[in-house]
């Protein structure tokens, strides 16, 4: 049974702009009103912004309200202002979702390394890699932290699978990111409390599984437990290229469609009127 109440998104990342409000301008325009916040340029009074736009709704995700000082998001860090830097932006995030009455805000998983801001989908240089279980411990107990944080705010936090390309295991000889398969995503879920779900994104697991040779379809499905959104785009499995989703996508038949509190489109370098495209295939998918 499908969950008539889910709805979908189209993220602002899909406009690059220096300002969020510039893309949220255009979707408004053009009668997208569904848009998930992600990334841009710091700007003031962001709230009043964004509550001037009548009937929208919005996600909140991952870098998002900007901060001032822009740096890379990792709970994951052994690097101590790192670690504090990310954990006050989420908990700022998280207060931002409650004052716009957004029960979610989602995350990236983290890292084993610190990659730098112009590093972010793409090649990432070689670097000394922290271990791995010191990782995973790291990150489940600041999730889990947060996770207690926002309980008082009414928000639900949302963790949302990394991309290991060929190029990237290639360079490092191993995978240096941290919930790229579907063994590490549910210990991840399995670890962290009840106010946390997980957010798929189809195109990172595409890409993930050509390189670590599972299988992608499956591991949507082996999934479904934690699965309460999904971030959709297409590639060719050798990067994530957030290309425009097909009629005939691999993933439209394993994508679980109860429980689900939204679908956002990740869709880069296309025009809104190509977007709205976008948004009408998915529905013909999802609630066909």
């Amino acid at each position: 049974m499908i969950n008539i109440n889910s709805v979908i998104f189209v993220s602002t990342a899909n406009i690059p702009s220096s300002s969020v409000i510039k893309s949220v301008d255009a979707f408004v325009e053009s009668g997208i009103t569904n848009i998930e916040l992600s990334g841009g340029n710091y700007e003031n009074n962001l709230l009043r912004k964004l509550t001037k736009y009548k009937n929208v709704s919005y996600q909140i995700h991952h870098y998002f309200p900007p901060p001032i000082e822009s740096f890379v998001i990792n709970l994951a860090s052994t690097n101590q202002d790192i670690a504090v830097k990310s954990i006050e932006h989420i908990k700022n995030a998280i207060k931002f979702s409650a004052l716009l009455s957004i029960p979610i805000y989602s995350i990236h998983a983290g890292y084993l390394i610190d990659p730098e801001e112009k590093e972010l989908g793409k090649k990432i240089n070689v670097r000394p890699v922290a271990d791995r279980n010191k990782c995973l411990e790291i990150f489940i107990a600041q999730v889990n932290k947060l996770a207690e944080y926002s309980k008082k705010f009414n928000v639900k936090l949302l963790l949302e699978n990394n991309v290991i390309s060929q190029e990237n295991h290639k360079e490092f000889k191993m995978d240096p990111l941290l919930m790229t398969n579907s063994d590490e995503i549910i210990y991840v879920m399995k670890k962290t409390s009840e106010n946390v779900g997980l957010l798929l994104d189809i195109g990172h697991l595409n890409v993930s599984a050509a390189t670590l040779g599972f299988d992608a379809e499956q591991a949507v499905r082996d999934c479904y437990p934690w699965t309460l959104a999904y971030h959709l785009s297409e590639n060719n499995g050798l990067a994530d290229d957030n290309l425009p989703v097909k009629k005939d996508s691999w993933f439209w038949n394993c994508l679980k469609k109860q429980d689900i509190s939204y679908y956002s489109l990740e869709v880069y370098n296309s025009s809104v009127s190509e977007l709205k495209k976008q948004i009408d295939l998915v529905k013909s998918k999802i609630y066909e």
